[in-house]
């Protein structure tokens, strides 16, 4: 029997407006203070979403079709559901309450994890040394020095214009 499902979230729970148009989807409104959106598909179809805060990617998606889904699974037929990305704490946090319900959380590439809504910070610890405290509060990347830091400086600085979710 299914027992986990582990997913990631943009690209596959949560979608961009930017990529709509290629998959036939077009984004009919979006209520950036209540954070909803809706979205129609080629046949019609209206959906209802959560609208996403992005710092690098634009406006995102998630339909209330799929939060619906994903709690039928974990409480209906005990199906434990995790979200993995290689996103930012902050990024995490600024949407932790928009995604679905999960039992755990993984983000910025399996650095930072939370199961049950409760940090695992012995697992964190290992990593302290490289990219920095899982506690301390979001600040900006120039006032963290830990060596993942200095590298996303470094890249910052080399290639203009990219953007990074810092």
């Amino acid at each position: 029997p299914l027992r986990a499902i582990f997913s990631d979230i943009d690209g596959t729970l949560v979608h961009y407006a930017k990529d709509f148009t290629k998959h036939g989807i077009r984004l009919l409104s979006s209520d950036e203070t209540a954070l909803t959106a809706i979205v129609e598909n080629e046949n019609g179809d209206r959906r209802k979403c959560r609208l996403l805060p992005s710092s690098t990617m634009g406006p995102a998606c998630i339909s209330e079709r799929t939060i619906e889904l994903v709690d039928e699974l974990r409480v209906e037929h005990g199906v434990m559901f995790c979200v993995v990305t290689a996103a930012r704490k902050s990024t995490m946090v600024s949407r932790w309450d928009l995604l679905p319900r999960c039992d755990a959380h993984v983000c910025e590439s399996g650095s930072r994890i939370w199961v049950n809504g409760i940090p695992d910070e012995v697992f964190a610890n290992q990593f302290v040394n490289v990219c920095g405290p899982m506690n301390r509060e979001v600040e900006g990347a120039d006032e963290r020095m830990e060596p993942l830091w200095q590298f996303y400086r470094k890249l910052r600085e080399r290639v203009p214009g990219l953007t990074m979710d810092s």
